[in-house]
């Protein structure tokens, strides 16, 4: 098995069970990290258009995930930080989508963001 297929693996097992062990995941994406954000990035882009609601999940989770993963790894935390402009883009093409007032997007560190829409 390749590392991206382990990546993917791991992920989905994540975001079914909201569990994993994060060892297996560290081990197959010390090097990929980017990589696999840029991979969920596109597949939340491509949920938007057909259900956003998903999409929105998908951003938290990734967002969860990627914060457990920064506190176990801090090295990742230079990669990740590359990619706020990105949740901040996402979130604000949700809002439209879904029809919030506004959205919000906090970052904690090592590394959590916390996101949020508002509806009226």
């Amino acid at each position: 098995m390749d590392m991206a297929e382990k990546i993917k693996q791991t992920l989905e097992k994540w975001l079914e069970t909201g569990e994993v062990d994060v060892r297996d995941f560290f081990e197959a994406a010390d090097t990929h990290w980017e990589s696999f954000i840029s991979s969920e990035f596109s597949a939340i882009e491509e949920e938007i258009k057909t259900d956003p609601e998903k999409a929105y999940s998908h951003l938290v989770s990734l967002s969860d995930f990627t914060g457990h993963a920064a506190q176990k790894k801090p090295r990742i935390i230079r990669v990740l930080t590359g990619f706020i402009r990105k949740f901040i883009d996402i979130m604000h093409k949700l809002k439209t989508v879904l029809g919030a007032q506004s959205f919000s997007v906090s970052v904690s560190l090592p590394f959590y963001l916390s996101l949020s829409l508002t509806f009226s």
